[in-house]
This record gives C-alpha cells, sequence and structure tokens, in this order.
C-alpha cells in the first residue's frame, strides 16, 4: 500500500500492515464523513475492487443502493456514540460487490482515534455460506413439519409410508428408496411401499410408490442390518459392495448409494427406512442424521396406525354402539370417533379428528375436575363417573364416561378408549324426581310444624287445666332438649324428644279433676289411678304412627333405671332412650319450680337430688349430661320457656 493514496499517513502507521493484511475477514477503514481511508486485500477480493478504486470513495458504494440513505443516518448515529459493535451487531444485512452482485455480512464496528480524527474500522464477513446452511434448515424444518403434519391426518399403512418416501428422498435428495416392514416371521423386510425401485409385474414401476422388493433380516443385507441391529447402515458404492449381498435389480435401476436406517417407535424398531442416489459416494452425517429423525417419525406414525388397525377388528361394534365413541393416542389427541359420537355431539369425524377432548369438554366441569380425572387415569389405567359434556351448538348433555387405557404387547401405555353413555333423559328424570322429593319434604316439614303447633296448643290446654304446674311442659321440653344434645342424640331423634316430653302427661286427660287438682295428699286408691296416666297416654296417641316414637316416651316417662318405676317396670337399656332423658329434667323442673305448698329450691338442691338418683332413679349417662351444662344456661332456658311456645324453638 502507497502512502500517496491515502492523506491518513498516521492511520496506515497506527494499524499494523501485517496485521491489517493477514486479517481473515475484509477490513475497511472510513474518516466521519465516510470516505473510505484504508482496505486491505480481502476487502479487495470480497468486493472485486481494487484498492485504488476504493480509496476516497463513500462506504456506500459497497451497499446496494436501496441502503445508501439509511446507512448515511447509521454512521452519523455512530460518529454521535462511538463504541465497538462486536460481529453480527451491525445493521448490515446485505453487501454489494463490484460486479452488482449482493451477499449477505456481518459486520463489527470499532472507533480509531488518530490525530487525523475518528475513524471507523469496519470487519466485514462474507456469511454467504452460513445463511444457505440456515436456510436450508429451515427448508428441513419445513419439510420435517409438514411430513409431521401429513402423518398426523392419515391412519392409512399406505399413505403413511408414501409421505415418508417423498419427504426422505425430496430432504436427502435422493433417487429412490423404501419403507420396509418385517413380514410376519420376522426373517424378511418387505418391502411397503417404494419410489424408484423396479416393481413385480401389473405394479407401477420406477418413479411411484409401489410395493418392490425384500430383504433378509440380519447381516446378509444392510436394510436387513440396520433393523436387526438397530443402527444406521450406508453403502457408498453398490456395485462393490463386499460387506453386504445388493439386490442386482437395484444396480440394473442405474442406483449406486444406500443408507438404511432402523425405524423407531420408542424403543421397538418397526422396520427400516432406505434411500438410494443414482451417484456413488458416501452419505455425510447430516444425512444419517435427517433420514433417522425421518424414520422415527413415520415409526410413530406407523405405530399408531398399526395399532389402530388392530382395533379396527373391533369396528362392527364401534360403528353400530350407540355410545359415542372416542380414542386418542397419548398426548390426548383424537384418533378416532364413531357415528353415536357424531350424532350426540354435532361434531363431525373430520371436524374431531386431530383434536383434543376438550372440544366436547363442558363449563360446568371444573379443572379440579380433570385433573383428578386424570390423575387416576393415568396412575390406575381406568376411570368411570358422571360428566357434563358440551355439544357443537353449545348446549350440555349429560354422560357416563368410561376411560381406558389400551395397552401395547410390552404392556405399555399406546392409547386411550373413552365410551359415553347418555343419560341425560335418565338425569332429567332423576332431577325430576328429587325436585318431586323436596316438594314432598317440604309439606311434610309444613305438616309436621303444623302438627307440632296443634300439640303446642294441646299441651298449653293441659297446663292451663292444672294450675300448679302450668308453663311446666314447656320448660321440660327445655331441658330435655338440652340434655340429649349434650348427649349427641340426632336432630330427627330429637324431634320424637321432643313430641314425647311436650305430651308425657297427656294421660292425664283421664284423671278426674278431683284427684288431679286435690290440694292434700292423694288416697291408695287415688294414687292408683294417678299412676294409670302413662298408659292411657299411650293408648290416647296409639294409631297415630306420627307419633309412635312419643308414645313409647309417654308410656316409660315414670320408669326408673334401677326398674322400681311403673307402669311396666323396665329397667336400665329397657327403657326408650328419650324415656330415660326426661326423668332428669323432669325432677329438675319440679325441685326449682314454685308449687302451692312451697316455693321453688335452689339449682344446688336439685343438683343434690339428681346426683343421689345416679344409677337408681336415672340413667346415668343422662346424669352426667345434666351436670355438664352450666347453671346459668338452665336460668337461661327457663326464661326462654316462658316468653315462646316450644315449636318457635325447634
Amino acid at each position: 500500500m502507497k502512502q500517496s493514496h491515502s492523506p491518513h499517513t498516521e492511520t496506515y502507521q497506527a494499524l499494523s500492515p501485517k496485521l491489517l493484511e493477514s486479517a481473515p475477514d475484509a477490513v475497511v477503514v472510513a474518516d466521519r464523513d465516510g470516505r473510505i481511508a484504508l482496505v486491505n486485500a480481502q476487502a479487495e477480493r470480497l468486493f472485486g475492487y481494487r484498492r485504488e478504486e476504493l480509496l476516497g470513495q463513500f462506504v456506500e458504494v459497497l451497499l446496494p443502493d436501496r441502503l445508501h440513505t439509511a446507512h448515511v443516518g447509521q454512521r452519523a448515529d455512530y460518529h454521535a456514540a462511538p463504541a465497538v459493535r462486536p460481529m453480527g451487531s451491525a445493521r448490515l444485512p446485505v453487501a454489494r460487490r463490484k460486479d452488482g452482485s449482493e451477499f449477505p455480512i456481518e459486520c463489527s464496528l470499532s472507533p480509531l482515534e488518530t490525530a487525523d480524527g475518528v475513524l471507523v474500522v469496519s470487519v466485514i464477513r462474507d456469511i454467504t455460506e452460513r445463511a444457505q446452511r440456515e436456510a436450508h434448515h429451515v427448508e428441513e424444518l419445513a419439510a420435517m413439519a409438514q411430513l409431521s403434519s401429513r402423518l398426523l391426518e392419515t391412519l392409512d399403512l399406505a399413505e403413511i409410508a408414501r409421505h415418508t418416501l417423498e419427504a426422505a428422498l425430496a430432504s436427502l435428495k435422493a433417487d429412490a428408496g423404501g419403507l420396509l416392514l418385517p413380514d410376519t416371521a420376522g426373517r424378511r423386510l418387505e418391502a411397503l411401499a417404494s419410489i424408484g425401485w423396479n416393481a413385480p409385474a401389473g405394479v407401477p414401476g420406477a418413479g411411484q410408490a409401489s410395493a418392490a422388493r425384500s430383504f433378509e433380516v440380519g447381516e446378509e443385507t444392510a436394510a436387513g442390518y440396520a433393523f436387526a441391529q438397530r443402527t444406521p447402515v450406508q453403502t457408498a458404492d453398490m456395485a462393490s459392495e463386499t460387506r453386504f449381498r445388493v439386490p442386482v435389480e437395484l444396480l440394473e435401476l442405474g442406483l449406486r448409494s444406500a443408507l438404511s436406517v432402523p425405524m423407531l417407535a420408542g424403543e421397538r424398531v418397526l422396520g427400516a427406512l432406505q434411500v438410494n442416489r443414482a451417484a456413488p459416494g458416501p452419505f455425510d452425517d447430516h444425512d444419517v442424521r435427517l433420514l433417522g429423525l425421518i424414520a422415527n417419525q413415520a415409526g410413530t406414525a406407523l405405530q399408531r396406525a398399526m395399532f389402530f388397525e388392530e382395533l379396527r377388528l373391533y369396528k362392527d361394534v364401534f360403528e353400530s354402539t350407540v355410545d359415542a365413541v372416542m380414542i386418542t393416542d397419548l398426548q390426548s389427541r383424537i384418533l378416532d370417533v364413531n357415528p353415536a359420537f357424531e350424532r350426540l355431539t354435532g361434531f363431525r369425524r373430520a371436524e374431531a379428528l386431530g383434536q383434543k377432548p376438550g372440544l366436547i369438554k363442558s363449563p360446568h366441569s371444573t379443572p379440579a375436575f380433570y385433573r383428578q380425572m386424570w390423575e387416576q387415569i393415568l396412575t390406575q389405567g381406568y376411570w368411570a363417573g358422571e360428566i357434563a359434556n358440551r355439544r357443537k351448538n353449545g348446549t350440555t348433555w349429560d354422560s357416563f364416561l368410561t376411560v381406558s387405557t389400551v395397552k401395547d404387547e410390552r404392556g405399555r401405555p399406546a392409547a386411550y378408549v373413552g365410551v359415553n353413555r347418555d343419560i341425560t333423559e335418565l338425569k332429567n328424570l332423576q332431577r325430576e324426581r328429587e325436585a318431586l322429593l323436596e316438594s314432598e319434604q317440604q309439606q311434610a316439614r309444613q305438616l309436621a310444624t303444623s302438627y307440632d303447633h296443634t300439640l303446642d296448643a294441646l299441651a298449653a290446654a293441659l297446663d292451663a287445666r292444672d294450675k300448679e304446674t302450668e308453663g311446666h311442659s314447656r320448660r321440660v321440653v327445655a331441658y330435655t332438649l338440652a340434655l340429649a344434645r349434650r348427649m349427641n342424640i340426632s336432630e330427627e331423634d330429637l324431634a320424637t324428644i321432643r313430641r314425647g316430653a311436650l305430651l308425657h302427661d297427656i294421660g292425664k286427660i283421664g284423671v278426674p279433676d278431683a284427684i288431679l287438682l286435690k290440694p292434700g295428699p292423694l288416697t291408695d286408691a287415688e294414687r292408683a289411678i294417678m299412676r294409670c296416666h302413662p298408659e292411657w297416654g299411650e293408648r290416647i296417641l296409639q294409631g297415630i304412627p306420627f307419633l309412635d316414637g312419643a308414645r313409647e316416651i309417654v308410656c316409660a316417662h315414670q320408669e326408673r333405671w334401677d326398674g322400681a318405676g311403673y307402669p311396666r317396670g323396665l329397667a336400665g337399656e329397657a327403657i326408650p332412650p328419650g324415656a330415660r332423658i326426661f326423668p332428669v329434667a323432669d325432677t329438675f323442673d319440679a325441685i326449682t319450680s314454685d308449687r302451692p305448698y312451697r316455693a321453688g329450691r335452689p339449682y344446688a338442691v336439685a343438683r343434690a337430688e339428681i346426683e343421689a338418683g345416679w344409677g337408681t332413679q336415672f340413667d346415668p349417662r343422662a346424669v352426667e349430661a345434666f351436670l355438664q351444662v352450666p347453671e346459668e344456661e338452665w336460668a337461661r332456658l327457663r326464661a326462654e320457656s316462658l316468653t315462646a311456645p316450644d315449636s318457635a324453638k325447634r
């Protein structure tokens, strides 16, 4: 380089000429105005200009015309804030040679301070080959995606083979090939389909997909070896191949090189895929890897199709059943549906294939429900239960769904089969029955309330007859229920106990006023009549089913735990539960209530009396329940019974 070619003498001195000329990439140095000050030999070769032609020119001469204006602005921005920009960061997608051809580049920028000012050192790299490789890779990915899509759309073995071969020949730029599956004995590989191989008489020949050759499994043939050993095998020139037996027919077709790879579906080897080229020569590592990917895609599709073919054995049942049947793969993509599915859901088979079962998912079923369902399917292999589904028109229908996991010959999950039985009418009938039952129960509750109000009135009338014990029935009901709740009696039994406590003295209707209201002591004869009131009460309530449970309490409320009571002398557990609780409440009210001949006694007196009757007069458990209730609670219950009827506190 001669200094006379550029005014930037110091620049040349700042940049080592040896370093500049030995750089593997093109180096272009420009001043603030964008004029080229220095270039190296690589820049001359890359752009096709002689050094003298570039020096003093604006750097835009190296760019397509359409980028000039934008680049001028970029230069100004860079000089406003000069900094090192590594390779690939500069915004220059393409450059232009002297002959006008464009090519992709990467560029790095570095500021260089000199006495002449800040210069910009651009290192420019031609990435044509890399861009071509990337473009080729993108094309391969697109081809693989297209193949995957096509394989998902079919369950036909011949279509799978054809799509696979077309993709393999196009991707590897091969001239022929075949997709091979083992025969039933597992001794030979038979071509499911081929392209470019010669075919038997009556079958389309070279250049068309057709049935073709067979290969021995094992070490005799390259395809058989690839299948048996699960490894790729290539033959650079079949004409001189010595390791494997080469079909003469392939040589006669002018095919010279071969690449065979196993077709895998998981760990299972389904067959082999072989491609041939007319030209001799090895396949590179990229070809081997790519054909392996294509073969494995085909293997997965073939396994899915073979499995479905086995399911076709049940086609008659599948097609004729009234239940909606859906078959999915392990990724929950729908493989097939039956006519009943179409009728029940409104989705045509073509609309359902490849979709997820969520196609008929109803918003009434929560994500938590589906998570629990799939947890059971994945762990137990089966699920059954009621579920709401959605039709295509948005309406819902009820079904009983069973999901089963179908396994392959090795016991591994291969697919799922869901059977939906339409139970919409049954569920509607069930809902109607539930509504009717609820209505009947509501009426029963209303009737029970009416009965209880009637009983309240009857008890109030009985209390009014005997002024000495007026209000006794309401109080003893409140006390009895408090004890029963302490003993964890069920709500249903509480209602019975309440009625029994309320009506316990109904038999006194048969006791003459002269005896019932007698102010003095009763004679033995009068006492005998009074002791008849439990049995009279039982007879009064007899024949009323609503009061069967209460009748037992009425009859037995004067019995004692030790058997010394009346009228039957029952003891212990033989006494009905309600009749064992009631005496404690009755005694407590009798002691703490006023009588004409005495004032009501304090709580402590009643407590002592009840404790004294533990295990003799009273059931020990009823006494324990009494002792657990605080004195203030008894006072509250007594006060409430004076202000409201029992029916208001049920």
